[in-house]
């Protein structure tokens, strides 16, 4: 669910990615709005990558990053794994884990930058 109009502009949402923006240095402005995921029991995200390929030409260009805060534990399973890198996180309210969600490189027959997904695990 996505936090928009009146809960995007709550104080506590403000203050949220307020303190998003001065952890990453990057400017609220090129944030999408705050996304709240709860799982309930058996649900569960097969391995993906955020970075969604049909923003690489928009103006705003694709997500680059992925902040998330755990708001939730005491119960079993929850965490997020990193397949690929051997690593996993273990919910604990207040939490967080940054991640970045493409590559960079210069290329083509333009020579613009583009952004590349990272490898997905099978």
């Amino acid at each position: 669910v996505f936090c928009r109009g009146a809960c995007q502009w709550s104080p506590a949402a403000a203050r949220f990615v307020e303190r998003i923006a001065s952890a990453t240095n990057v400017s609220a402005m090129h944030f999408e709005p705050v996304q709240f995921v709860r799982y309930r029991s058996g649900e569960r995200y097969a391995p993906h990558s955020d970075f969604i390929t049909a923003d690489v030409e928009a103006a705003y260009g694709p997500r680059l990053l992925t902040f998330f805060v755990y708001l939730s534990e005491g119960f079993e399973g929850g965490g997020t794994a990193f397949p690929q890198l051997g690593l996993a996180i273990e919910p604990k309210v207040g939490r967080a884990a940054v991640w970045t969600n493409s590559m960079m490189y210069v290329g083509g027959r333009s020579g613009r930058v583009r952004w590349l997904p990272d490898s997905r695990a099978e």
